[in-house]
């Protein structure tokens, strides 16, 4: 490795899913010298539910411009519905239309559409490059193929498992807590002709798990079918209950055929938000830095908002000097970490209550409460769900 030559960039980014490539993209754009690196080949697939929330779109607006119309003339939305609902198990507890869409979206076309960005603005993209090391003191990275990238800042947006996060001595120290909020997704696509029941509006199923939930979100040719929970919290197989979940919506006709379909798992981190993501010259993004919410466990907007901060931060240390640790830990406190925070609090209260409370009073609960949840999602509320606020434009990154 000593004599290999080295690739000398402003920003190196690791990881190019919705994090990296929106961080790639307003730095690149601002004449930032981006390296994006990534050990995958995109389109590439990813398990998610594909949910782009109201302040997800409302961000995308604010950084690039896009518009519902766009997207969709653009072959980048795939579902659209203002209907949702909401089940204790298969009983349906609410079903009411949203103000705000919801915007679905095939995780591998959004990825690749926002990859597109950071290329079109300038950044290098790096496929199939797995990242192997970092050196925090020399600030370099090294990848699979043999190469060695030397920058001033390095971005680690790769995702759960984050190498760049295993150069965080703090990390180490806090790896037992980190593996005690780790959440694991499980999902499958049902094709819609083999669906036996037509699904028209993302459903929501509370019961089926401890401190997690399932559902199923429509595609145009596909009804994507999931569960995601504490993994200590759960002690049967994800397998079976996914297979239960499946069995008594209708989308199979017996729980063993669950055998046949080709059924994925990923991790998600489930309260695991680092308070100071910066260490030395390097900063984490969106997974890497455990930016997932602690109830829903949406992670697009806070991986594209924690993006944005991140390159702000950089940009305005390339410029002036200052370290990014000056600024970034601030930004994400205002924009997401208080947030986070009042979400890991507050879960110990709504999980207790789903697993303790008796299913009619869960109705109760849940009609009563869903609007102001359907506000944190959209963004137009705080976690507190006494407080709320109109949407604001966030500052916007040239």
């Amino acid at each position: 490795m000593h004599g290999t030559r080295i690739h000398e960039y402003d920003v190196v980014i690791a990881g190019c899913g919705p994090a990296g490539a929106t961080a790639g993209a307003l730095l690149a754009r601002s004449g930032v010298k981006v390296a994006l690196v990534d050990r995958c080949t995109f389109p590439r697939p990813k398990l998610c539910g594909g949910l782009l929330s109201g302040k997800t779109m409302a961000l995308l607006g604010h950084l690039f411009g896009e518009t519902l119309e766009t997207l969709s003339a653009g072959g980048i939305i795939d579902f659209v519905s203002r209907e949702y609902s909401i089940h204790w198990k298969n009983r349906a507890l609410v079903r009411q239309t949203s103000d705000v869409p919801f915007i679905l979206v095939k995780r591998n076309v959004y990825d690749r559409f926002l990859l597109e960005k950071a290329r079109s603005a300038g950044a290098e993209i790096m496929e199939g490059h797995a990242l192997t090391r970092v050196d925090a003191d020399a600030d370099e990275v090294f990848t699979s193929p043999g190469m060695r990238l030397k920058a001033r800042f390095i971005i680690g947006a790769d995702g759960c498992h984050s190498v760049v996060r295993r150069s965080f001595p703090m990390y180490h120290g806090r790896h037992g807590e980190w593996s005690a909020n780790m959440a694991v997704g499980m999902e499958v696509a049902i094709p819609r002709n083999a669906a036996t029941q037509d699904m028209d509006h993302p459903c929501v199923h509370l019961g089926y798990l401890d401190w997690g939930y399932a559902w199923a979100f429509p595609n145009a040719d596909s009804v994507i079918v999931g569960l995601g929970g504490l993994v200590h919290k759960n002690k049967r197989n994800f397998k079976d209950i996914l297979a239960t979940f499946l069995f008594d919506r209708g989308l199979i006709s017996r729980p063993d055929e669950v055998l046949g379909l080709h059924m994925q798992g990923h991790p998600i981190p489930y309260g695991n938000e680092m308070h100071i993501p910066v260490y030395k010259d390097l900063l984490l993004v969106g997974d890497a830095a455990g930016l997932a919410d602690p109830i829903t466990g949406e992670g697009i907007y806070q991986a594209q908002k924690s993006a944005q901060m991140a390159a702000q931060s950089i940009l305005q240390a390339l410029g002036t000097g200052t370290h990014p640790l000056a600024t970034y830990p601030s930004l994400l406190r205002k924009a997401l970490l208080a947030d986070l925070r009042y979400a890991r609090a507050l879960r110990v209260i709504v999980f207790s209550a789903l697993k303790f409370l008796p299913p009619r009073l869960i109705g109760c609960l849940v009609a009563g409460a869903h609007r102001r949840a359907l506000g944190v999602i959209h963004g137009t509320r705080g976690y507190p769900f006494t407080i709320r606020f109109p949407q604001t434009r966030p500052e916007r990154v040239s």
